[in-house]
C-alpha cells in the first residue's frame, strides 16, 4: 500500500510535462505552419508579380513595334507621295490600301498640300477641310520631319488617337504637303488585351487581370475598367507601380488599389529607336486575394487539424507545402519556358537574317505595292544602294530602267489581279539599273509568298555581265568558224551522242533541202528522212554512218545513198563520218559527217545501167506485155521515177486503159493507183492521149502547171510533179503510152528522150513479134476476168436483184388484189396469207444480205428485243440445237437505238458465228439485252464508256476463250486465230465498225477456259421504236396527171410498176432497156415529167439512161430503183447518195408516194 500511495505521485510527476508538450509542440506547429504559409504567400505573390512584370513588359515591347512600324508607314507613305502628292485620286488609293491591310489599326490616313488643306484621306468627310491651324501641321510644317503625337482627341477625330504626321518633300526639299494617320486608343488597347487573353489562360492564374495604359502626364488613356473608359488622371499620379514605371525599370509591387489589395506588373516604353515619341506605361494588376486564393483551402484544414490533432495537421500541412512548391515550380518553369522561347524565335531571326545577308545571290522583297520590304547585303553590292536607303522605297525607282518600269507595273496589277504572269517561279534574264545609272545583265527568279490576303515577292538577282561577256567571244568564236565552214563545198554537219543535229554549214541546208531550223530538229532515227542504198532498198536508221561512228566509234569512208529531198528530188550522197572524242573518253562525244552531191555522175551511171536493163529484159522476154512491166521497172528504178503506167490501147472502145503499174517501194499511193485503173483516154485526151494522137514522147515539167492534169485530181493529190510519156508502136501503129511520174519538178533532159526512143524502137520490135501471143493472152485474162465477174454476179447479185424481183411482183400484186377485195370477201384471207409470206420472204432476204455486208443502209430507232426475236429461227438453225444451247434473256420494255436494223443483225450474227467457232464441243449461247446507266464512277465492265443512258446487248458463250495477246488483236482486221482458210479476219472488224457507225462502244471480256462476253453499248433513244410498215400504216394514195418513162428489164416488176401508176393518174411510157428507152424518148413529142428506171440493165445501166436522157431533156427528173445494192456502178459514182432511190421490194403505195415526192421535189434520198 506504502508502495502504491509511492508509485502514483512519481506517475503524476514523470507525465506532468506531457500537455505542456503537447502545447509547446502544437505552438511549435502553429508557428512552422505560420512561416511556412507566410513564405507561400510570398513566393505565389513574387511569381504572379514576375508573370505579371513579363506581360507588362511584352505589352510595352509590342507598342513600341506598333510606333516603329507605323513611323517606317509614314515614311514610306511621305516618300512615295512625294512624285505624286497633287494626285487626289492615286494618294486615296494608296491610302486606302494602307488601312485595309493594316485594318484595324488605322482610324484613318490623310494627305494635306502645303497649305494644311486636306487633299485626300480615307474619311471622304475630312477633305477639304483647314488644318494649317493644327498643332501636328505647324510642327511639320516647321521642323520638316516626323511627329508622333502622344494620345489625345485630335482634330476631327471622335476618339483618343495618336497621331504620326511626315512632310512630303519634294527634290529640292521644299514642303509639298504632310501625310498624317491616326491610330486609335482601342488598336492599341487591343494589344494589352490580347496578352492578358493569353495570360488568363495559363493554369495558375483564377482570377482576372486589370490593366491601365497611362501617358508620362500621368493621364490614363486606357482601363480594363469599363465604367473608367476615356482619358483620366484621377489615380494615376498616387499609384505607387506609376511613379514605379517612371523610372524605366519594369518590375511589380504590392499595392492598394481601389481600396483592394493588388499586386501590380509594370512597364515603360522605350519608343522607335532615336525618335522623340511618347513614353506610356502599362500597369497590369491582379487581386492579391485572388492570388493567394490556392492557399485558402490549406488555412481551412490546418484550423481543422487543431480541433483533431495535431499530427495529421503537420501531415497536411507538409502535404501542402510540397503540392504549392510543386505549383511554384511549375509556375517558375513555364515562365522559364516562356522566356527561352522568345529568346530562341529572337536567335532564329538572327540567324535567318545572317544567311539573306550572307548569300552569294542579291535578295530584295517587295509588297503589293511595288514598295521594298527587305534588302540584303549582296542586293547593295550589285546595285549600289545601300539597305538603309533601299528599304521602303519603288523597286520600279531603284532598279529598274526608265522604258520597263511601266511593263513592271502593268504586269504586277496583272497578276494581283487574275493571279497569272509569265515571269514568276523561272529563272529569266533582264536589264537592271544601277545607282550609278549604268545599266548591266542580271538573271533574276522571283517567287510569289501569299500571307494571308496579301502577297510578297521574293527576288533572288545574280550580275551575270561576265558570262554575257563570255558568251559574246563564243559566238564571236562560233561565226569566224562557221563561216571557213560555210565556204566548203561538201555539205558539213555536228551530230551530237543522242543522235541530234547541233549545227550544219550552207552547203549543208543546200543539199538536204533543209534550213539550219528545222535540221536541228531533227535526229539521225527520225522517220523523215527516206534514203536508200543504191540497190533501190531503203536505208535503215541504224545503217547511216553517223549511227555506225556512234555505236562503234570508227569512221565509215565512201558510203553511197540516196536521200530523198522534202520536195520529193533524189539526190546521191558519198558520206564520210568521224567520231569527236572529249579528254580522256573512250565514246565519242559527237560525230562530224561530211558529204558531197554526186548526182551528177550517179545519173549518168543510171542511164548505163537502164540502157543495160532494157536491154536484157527485151532480150530475155518473150512476150510483149511481160516485157513492158520490167521495162517500166527499170526505167523508172534506174533513172529516179516514182511511179509507172502503161496506158493499152482498147482498139474496141477506141480508148487508152491502163493495164499495169509501177511504183516505188517508197511509195503507197492506194488513191492514185486506183483511180487509174478506172481512167480511160481518148485521142487528145491527157497526157496519154495526147501521145496516142501524136505518135511522139511528151514531158511535162510540172504537171500542176499543165492543163491535160486539170481534171486528174489524183495526179496532183499524191504529189507528182515531173512526168513523161512515150509511145509504143508496133509496125507502125501505136499499141500503148508508157507515163512515168516523179514526185520532184523533172526539166527536160534531150539524152534522156533520145535514149527513150531508142527504147521504144526495141520495145516495138518486140511487140511485132508478140503480137499474136499478146492477143491470145488478153483474150484469156478476158475470158478469166468474165467468169470470175459471173461467179460473184452468181453469189451476191443473184440473190439481191432476182429474188427481190420476184418480191416486189408478189407483195405489188398482193396489195393491188386487196385493194380490190371487199373486206368481207373469202378471197382476202388468203391474198393476205401470201402477201405475209411474202414479207417473211423480204425480211430473210434482208437478213441473208446482213449476213454477206450487201444491204442498204437506212439509220432508224429499233427495239433490239424485237431485232433478237425475229433472228430466233436463223440463230438456232446457225449454231444447230443439238450441239449449242440458245439462250435469250431479253429484259423487258428497254429504250430503244438508232442504228441500221441490217446491220445489228450482221452484228449478232458475226458475233454468233464466233461463239459457234469457239465452242466445236457444245455450249450455251446468250444473248441479253437491258437498259444500263453508266455514272461518272469508272465501271469494270465498261471502262471507256462515257457516263449516261444505254442500252447493252451481251453476246455470251462458254467456249475456250482468248488470252490477252489474241484480245489484244482481235479487232484488226484480218487477224483470225482460225485454221487457214477457215476464216477470213473480217468478223470482229465488222463488227467494231458497225457499232463505231452507230455511236455506240463495245467492251470484251474473255479468260481462257471460261469463255467469252461481248457488251455493247449503245445510246439509249428516248423515241419510240420504228417498225417496218404494215398494213396499219400503208402511205397515203398519192396521185398525179404527169408522164413517166418506165424502164425495166424485168417484165413482171415493169408490169406491176405500170399498172400501179396507171392507178394512180399517170401516163406511163414503157421499155425494156435503155436503147429501147431512148427510142421511145425520140418518138414521143410531148413532154416526159420523170425516169423510172431499174439500176442494173443489160446494154445499159440505168445511170446511163438517165445521163442520156438528161442530155436530151434537160428538166426530167430521175427515180432509180434496185434490188442490186453491190452492183460497181454503185461505186463508180452512178447512183450518188443525194440521187432519188427506190430500193427492191416495194409495195405499190410506197411507189406512188416516192413517185410523188420527186415530182414534187421533195428531198427523197
Amino acid at each position: 500500500m506504502n508502495t502504491q500511495n509511492f508509485n502514483r505521485p512519481n506517475s503524476l510527476q514523470r507525465y506532468r510535462w506531457l500537455p505542456q508538450l503537447i502545447v509547446l509542440v502544437t505552438l511549435m506547429a502553429v508557428a512552422v505552419g505560420v512561416l511556412l504559409l507566410w513564405s507561400v504567400e510570398r513566393r505565389l505573390v513574387s511569381a504572379a508579380g514576375e508573370e505579371l512584370t513579363v506581360a507588362a513588359a511584352e505589352v510595352t515591347d509590342k507598342l513600341d513595334r506598333l510606333l516603329h512600324e507605323r513611323h517606317g508607314d509614314i515614311l514610306m507613305m511621305a516618300h512615295a507621295f512625294s512624285l505624286r502628292a497633287h494626285d487626289p485620286v492615286h494618294l486615296v488609293s494608296y491610302l486606302e490600301r494602307m488601312k485595309t491591310h493594316y485594318a484595324p489599326v488605322y482610324l484613318w490616313l490623310g494627305v494635306t498640300d502645303a497649305h494644311g488643306t486636306m487633299i485626300a484621306a480615307t474619311n471622304p468627310a475630312l477633305q477639304g477641310h483647314d488644318f494649317r491651324t493644327a498643332d501636328w501641321f505647324r510642327w511639320v510644317r516647321d521642323e520638316k520631319s516626323v511627329l508622333i503625337a502622344g494620345v489625345r482627341a485630335h482634330e476631327a477625330d471622335d476618339v483618343e488617337t495618336v497621331a504620326f504626321s511626315a512632310p512630303i518633300l519634294g527634290a529640292d526639299g521644299m514642303l509639298r504637303g504632310v501625310v498624317t494617320t491616326r491610330v486609335a486608343v482601342p488598336a492599341l488597347e487591343e494589344v494589352t488585351t490580347g496578352t492578358v487573353r493569353s495570360l488568363k489562360n495559363r493554369q495558375q492564374f483564377t482570377g482576372p487581370v486589370a490593366y491601365q495604359m497611362i501617358a508620362s502626364d500621368g493621364m490614363v488613356f486606357a482601363d480594363s475598367d469599363v465604367s473608367r473608359k476615356g482619358a483620366h488622371k484621377a489615380a494615376a499620379d498616387q499609384s505607387p507601380a506609376f511613379e514605379a514605371a517612371r523610372k524605366g525599370e519594369a518590375g511589380f509591387i504590392e499595392e492598394e488599389y481601389r481600396g483592394t489589395r493588388v499586386v501590380t506588373g509594370y512597364a515603360r516604353t522605350k519608343g522607335p529607336g532615336d525618335l522623340s515619341a511618347p513614353q506610356w506605361h502599362v500597369l497590369m494588376r491582379m487581386d492579391r486575394d485572388r492570388v493567394l486564393e490556392p492557399i485558402k483551402s490549406i488555412l481551412w484544414k490546418l484550423a481543422l487539424s487543431g480541433v483533431v490533432v495535431w499530427l495529421p495537421m503537420l501531415l497536411l500541412l507538409y502535404w501542402s507545402t510540397r503540392k504549392l512548391r510543386n505549383e511554384y515550380q511549375q509556375a517558375q518553369q513555364e515562365g522559364a519556358w516562356a522566356r527561352a522561347a522568345e529568346a530562341a524565335l529572337l536567335q532564329s531571326q538572327e540567324r535567318n537574317r545572317a544567311i539573306v545577308d550572307t548569300a552569294l545571290d542579291g535578295l530584295v522583297t517587295i509588297d503589293s505595292g511595288g514598295m521594298i520590304t527587305d534588302w540584303n547585303g549582296q542586293a547593295s553590292t550589285i546595285f549600289g544602294w545601300p539597305r538603309e536607303e533601299a528599304l521602303g522605297r519603288s523597286l520600279s525607282e531603284l532598279i529598274i530602267p526608265l522604258r520597263d518600269r511601266e511593263a513592271h507595273l502593268r504586269g504586277l496589277r496583272h497578276f494581283l489581279n487574275s493571279g497569272e504572269s509569265h515571269i514568276l517561279n523561272r529563272r529569266i534574264e533582264v536589264i537592271a539599273l544601277h545607282r550609278s545609272g549604268r545599266e548591266f545583265p542580271v538573271e533574276l527568279a522571283i517567287s510569289p509568298v501569299r500571307i494571308g490576303d496579301t502577297f510578297f515577292f521574293s527576288a533572288f538577282a545574280r550580275d551575270i555581265t561576265e558570262r554575257r561577256e563570255a558568251e559574246t567571244k563564243l559566238r564571236e568564236s562560233e561565226a569566224r568558224y562557221r563561216s571557213v565552214v560555210n565556204a566548203l563545198d561538201e555539205g558539213v554537219v555536228v551530230i551530237d551522242v543522242q543522235g541530234g543535229i547541233r549545227t550544219a554549214n550552207t552547203s549543208a541546208e543546200r543539199i538536204l533541202g533543209l534550213p539550219l531550223t528545222e535540221l536541228t530538229k531533227r535526229a539521225v532515227g527520225d522517220p523523215n528522212w527516206k534514203a536508200i542504198h543504191e540497190d533501190g532498198t531503203p536505208y535503215r536508221s541504224e545503217e547511216f554512218p553517223a549511227a555506225v561512228t556512234l555505236r562503234t566509234g570508227k569512221p565509215c569512208s565512201g558510203m553511197i545513198l540516196g536521200l530523198y529531198k522534202p520536195n520529193g528530188e533524189l539526190r546521191w550522197l558519198d558520206v564520210n563520218s568521224r567520231p569527236l572524242h572529249l579528254k580522256g573518253d573512250v565514246a565519242p562525244s559527237a560525230v562530224v559527217v561530211s558529204f558531197s552531191d554526186i548526182s551528177q555522175r550517179k545519173r549518168a551511171e543510171e542511164r548505163l545501167a537502164a540502157q543495160y536493163a532494157v536491154t536484157r529484159v527485151l532480150a530475155e522476154s518473150r512476150m510483149f506485155d511481160e516485157a513492158i512491166p520490167k521495162i517500166i521497172q527499170a526505167v523508172g528504178q534506174n533513172l529516179e521515177w516514182d511511179c509507172g503506167v502503161f496506158w493499152r490501147v482498147d482498139k474496141v472502145k477506141g480508148v487508152l486503159r491502163c493495164i499495169d503499174q509501177w511504183q516505188h517501194s517508197s511509195l503507197k499511193n492506194d488513191r492514185f493507183e486506183t483511180a487509174t485503173w478506172h481512167y480511160a483516154f481518148k485521142p487528145g485526151e491527157g497526157l496519154p492521149g495526147r501521145i496516142w494522137e501524136t505518135g511522139k514522147p511528151a514531158w511535162v515539167a510540172d504537171v500542176c502547171d499543165d492543163q491535160q492534169f486539170a481534171s486528174r485530181e489524183d495526179v496532183r493529190s499524191s504529189g507528182f510533179h515531173g512526168a513523161i510519156g512515150f509511145p509504143v508502136q508496133v509496125g507502125g501503129e501505136v499499141e500503148g503510152v508508157i507515163e512515168l511520174f516523179s514526185r520532184q519538178v523533172r526539166v527536160p533532159d534531150q539524152e534522156l528522150l533520145k535514149m527513150i526512143e531508142d527504147m521504144t524502137l526495141k520495145i516495138g520490135q518486140l511487140g511485132e513479134r508478140t503480137r499474136t501471143e499478146d492477143a491470145l493472152r488478153q483474150t484469156e485474162a478476158q475470158l478469166q476476168h468474165s467468169q470470175k465477174m459471173e461467179a460473184v454476179g452468181r453469189l451476191a447479185g443473184g440473190v439481191a436483184h432476182d429474188f427481190n424481183n420476184l418480191l416486189t411482183v408478189i407483195r405489188g400484186y398482193s396489195e393491188l388484189l386487196l385493194a380490190r377485195l371487199e373486206s368481207g370477201d373469202s378471197m382476202r384471207k388468203d391474198v393476205e396469207e401470201v402477201k405475209k409470206a411474202a414479207d417473211r420472204a423480204t425480211g430473210l432476204t434482208r437478213q441473208l444480205l446482213a449476213f454477206s455486208r450487201r444491204q442498204f443502209i437506212a439509220q432508224k430507232v429499233i427495239d433490239l428485243n424485237a431485232l433478237v426475236m425475229n433472228m430466233d429461227g436463223m440463230l438456232r438453225r446457225l449454231m444447230g440445237e443439238d450441239m449449242i444451247e440458245l439462250c435469250a434473256e431479253l429484259a423487258p420494255q428497254i429504250g430503244g437505238i438508232r442504228a441500221d436494223p441490217g446491220q445489228m443483225e450482221q452484228v449478232i450474227m458475226n458475233l454468233a458465228v464466233n461463239a459457234r467457232d469457239a465452242m466445236p464441243k457444245g455450249g450455251k449461247l446468250t444473248i441479253e439485252t437491258r437498259n444500263v446507266t453508266i455514272g461518272k464512277q469508272p465501271r469494270h465492265e465498261a471502262i471507256g464508256v462515257d457516263p449516261g443512258s444505254y442500252v447493252m446487248l451481251a453476246v455470251r458463250d462458254t467456249g475456250h476463250g482468248m488470252d490477252a495477246d489474241t484480245r489484244s488483236h482481235m479487232f484488226e482486221p484480218f487477224f483470225t486465230t482460225k485454221d487457214k482458210g477457215k476464216g477470213t479476219g473480217l468478223g470482229l472488224s465488222t463488227v467494231y465498225g458497225i457499232v463505231k457507225q452507230s455511236n455506240g462502244n463495245i467492251r470484251v471480256e474473255s479468260v481462257p477456259g471460261q469463255g467469252t462476253v461481248f457488251r455493247i453499248y449503245f445510246p439509249l433513244i428516248a423515241e419510240d421504236a420504228q417498225v417496218a410498215t404494215g398494213p396499219g400504216d400503208i402511205p397515203a394514195p398519192a396521185y398525179g396527171k404527169e408522164t413517166i418513162l418506165l424502164v425495166e428489164d424485168e417484165p413482171a416488176v415493169r408490169g406491176l410498176v405500170h399498172e400501179t401508176l396507171r392507178l394512180h393518174g399517170y401516163t406511163v411510157l414503157e421499155a425494156r432497156h435503155g436503147i429501147e428507152a431512148l427510142m421511145t424518148v425520140a418518138k414521143h413529142n410531148g413532154p416526159i415529167h420523170l425516169l423510172l428506171t431499174d439500176v442494173v440493165m443489160p446494154q445499159m445501166s440505168g445511170p446511163e439512161v438517165a445521163e442520156k436522157l438528161q442530155s436530151i431533156r434537160p428538166g426530167t427528173k430521175v427515180l432509180y430503183m434496185s434490188g442490186y445494192p453491190d452492183h460497181p456502178v454503185f461505186e463508180q459514182g452512178g447512183v450518188s447518195k443525194g440521187t432519188a432511190f427506190l430500193p427492191k421490194p416495194f409495195t405499190p403505195n410506197v411507189l406512188a408516194k416516192k413517185v410523188r415526192d420527186v415530182l414534187d421535189g421533195v428531198k427523197v434520198a
